[in-house]
């Protein structure tokens, strides 16, 4: 475990008793410097992941927070890879050494040399009684594990080696190169068996399917490409990215590919559709590394900045960042709707986003406890107690803001105690409660698909209501002309038109705020 240093604490008291609400919030990250490589276990549980700065991480991908460090490389890693049990890890570095490592015990266990420069890739065979790795000196060599001994070098590319695989069967070793070729290679023979040409730019990730039916492999041509190896030809081919691509990944049923590129972006493709489903991104920064997990419900990223996400790849969502210690939080900026770690201490204080500098209060992200208020909202509301639904839901938004089913919820809550305040002629709290609904909105986008269109006719809804109140009964002109051209954004109707023309030519107001439906 991490366990942090006297002088770590020592720097947070400090911190904590100079704080400010115009102080930034300090930020923890993963490694320091890019994440070269990341792998999930099958579970999705444990992350592990492999950086410039020489480390290995392990990650608890429940909380975000580091679980343990691996110590041993000389240099940059380039390479990481669970076995399929999740007990033991195989890295590969710059110092040209394959290490496997103990996760229980947290050491090396094992380390084969002969790569004639850096290790670019590795992976387990299944069970787990050889190992491969892939070199800049065009070479894929085959390990055994109980016996610490390399039992074949194959002499592969003509140029580096950048991505291997196992197949399931634990017959046949995928390799992808400089060359821009992926080849299969016999383990027993050592014999080349396929080569798949394609690709326009090196081959710099690949991996097979876990069925062993296909393969998927991203390139500096920009593409990934699903390749049907029964035919030794292209099944897919995805278009999308704008930069060479880092990794990639497909999962179990064949039905989920994901891959990351330095244009910043995670893509998640709907293989049987062949296309894009959803774009994820990095804040700017390359996307260097990328591990899914089996059933292709989430997967880690890792960016050239040192920081690592976690992502639910069916939703297209943030679910956390990593980072930190068991002394941090979560905390996502109620502004720009980014994450990041830093002090628990600083729960409930004001202070400054350091992504945006916006002025924030530190409120722990937490999806699990913004579904349980999103939750209690919900059953006051069929209840009646609207008041006490809206702060269950504001405490959803809090907790995640990007809970699009609490921002949703929470819209048509304050509508309808908006409608409430019109009936009662409190026509400036109306427009008050009105206007939050649609900060709500904006501050939601982009939507959901499957929620998009509903959110926008409750928050055209609530700006259309709240232009009609500002103008009939607050005789506000400007603060209605800003309302009315929000709900004429959302739905440009007759109604919205016929006001905005009105209030335009300086004619009187017709009619009354009604009960508060829009025409």
């Amino acid at each position: 475990m991490v366990v942090p240093s006297a002088a770590d604490t020592a720097a947070h008291q400090a911190l904590l008793s100079g704080w400010t609400h115009d102080s930034v919030f300090p930020t923890f990250i993963g490694h320091k410097g890019p994440v070269n490589a990341v792998d999930l276990s099958p579970g999705g549980a444990t992350a592990i992941s492999a950086g410039e700065d020489g480390t290995l991480r392990l990650w608890d991908a429940e909380t975000g927070r580091q679980s343990g460090d691996l110590v041993g490389h000389t240099g940059p890693i380039t390479s990481v890879r669970l076995e399929k049990a999740g007990y033991f890890a195989i890295s590969g570095g710059n110092d040209s050494t394959v290490r496997v490592w103990s996760l229980a015990a947290g050491k090396c266990i094992r380390t084969f040399t002969g790569h004639q420069g850096p290790v670019t890739s590795v992976a387990f065979l299944p069970g787990g009684a050889l190992a491969l790795s892939g070199g800049a000196d065009a070479t894929v060599r085959i390990w055994d594990l109980k016996h610490a001994r390399r039992i074949r070098t194959i002499e592969a590319h003509d140029g580096a080696v950048l991505a291997i695989d196992g197949d399931p069967a634990g017959e046949l070793v995928l390799s992808a190169g400089e060359d821009k070729t992926l080849m299969m290679w016999d383990i027993a023979s050592g014999k080349r068996t396929m080569i798949l040409k394609g690709h326009t730019g090196s081959v710099t990730s690949a991996r097979f399917s876990p069925d062993g039916a296909f393969a998927i492999s991203g390139s500096a041509d920009r593409t990934a490409v699903i390749w049907k190896l029964s035919r030794q030809s292209i099944a897919r081919e995805f278009i999308g990215h704008q930069a060479t691509l880092r990794a990639v990944a497909i999962n179990k049923g064949n039905t989920i590919a994901v891959s990351a590129a330095s244009d910043w972006t995670v893509r998640v493709w709907d293989v049987d559709a062949n296309e894009c489903t959803h774009v994820l991104e990095a804040d700017h920064e390359p996307v260097t590394a990328l591990g899914l997990d089996k059933e292709g419900h989430v997967a880690v990223a890792g960016s050239n900045k040192g920081d690592l996400r976690l992502w639910d790849v069916r939703e297209g969502r943030l679910v956390r960042p990593f980072g930190g210690s068991a002394e941090s939080i979560t905390v996502m900026c109620s502004e720009c709707r980014k994450s990041f770690q830093t002090t628990a201490g600083l729960e409930g204080r004001q202070g400054r986003c350091p992504l945006c500098g916006s002025k924030i209060m530190a409120i722990a992200y937490s999806p699990r406890e913004s579904e349980a208020a999103l939750g209690r909202g919900m059953d006051l509301s069929r209840r009646g107690h609207l008041p006490e639904a809206i702060l269950e839901f504001e405490e959803a938004i809090r907790r995640q803001g990007d809970n699009s089913r609490a921002c949703l919820a929470a819209i048509q809550a304050l509508y309808k105690q908006g409608t409430g305040y019109v009936q009662a002629r409190d026509f400036t709290r109306a427009v008050e409660v009105l206007a939050k609904a649609t900060k709500i909105y904006a501050k939601c986008e982009p939507w959901p698909l499957v929620l998009a269109g509903q959110a926008r006719d409750e928050a055209y809804k609530a700006a259309y209501l709240a232009g009609k109140t500002a103008r009939l009964q607050l005789e506000d002109s400007a603060r209605a002309v800003e309302f009315l051209k929000l709900a004429q954004a959302l739905n440009n109707t007759a109604e919205v038109q016929d006001m905005l023309a009105r209030i335009a030519a300086g004619r009187p107001a017709e009619g009354g705020a009604g009960e508060g439906e829009p025409a």
